[in-house]
């Protein structure tokens, strides 16, 4: 089953995001749409950037828990502070909260293409 959520998350308030995430769970289970019957990937957008962006390792460890907590896979974009400065990566989480996939975002936003804002490694060879 795929959950595709619309609320806005910043990786500063894992706690809020741990809490939307059950809601979103809870809220499939009650529709009673197979939600234990196999694999749920919930798909966040992309990370707000209005909050300080953790340390990659710190922000994969947060999610992994709240993957881990709802037996998940979760996957989205959020900025993460690295050795090089602030960029934006993709990731993918395991419903153990093993991170499966985490790498910088390769292309502009889709909706609003670059912002000023905005980061991309779009000259950077993908590692998969």
């Amino acid at each position: 089953m795929l959950i595709i959520s619309q609320t806005n998350w910043t990786c500063a308030d894992t706690k809020r995001l741990a809490e939307d995430v059950r809601r979103a769970c809870d809220f499939a289970r009650g529709l009673r749409l197979g939600l234990a019957d196999g694999p749920v990937l919930l798909l966040l957008p992309q990370a707000h950037p209005s909050a300080a962006p953790l340390p990659r390792d710190e922000l994969m460890s947060a999610l992994g828990a709240i993957a881990a907590a709802e037996s998940i896979l979760l996957a989205g974009a959020s900025p993460v502070a690295t050795e090089s400065g602030i960029q934006v990566d993709g990731f993918l989480l395991s419903s153990t909260g093993e991170t499966l996939l985490s790498v910088a975002k390769l292309s502009p936003n889709l909706v609003s293409g670059f912002g000023p804002d905005d980061t991309s490694a779009p000259r950077s060879p993908a590692p998969f």
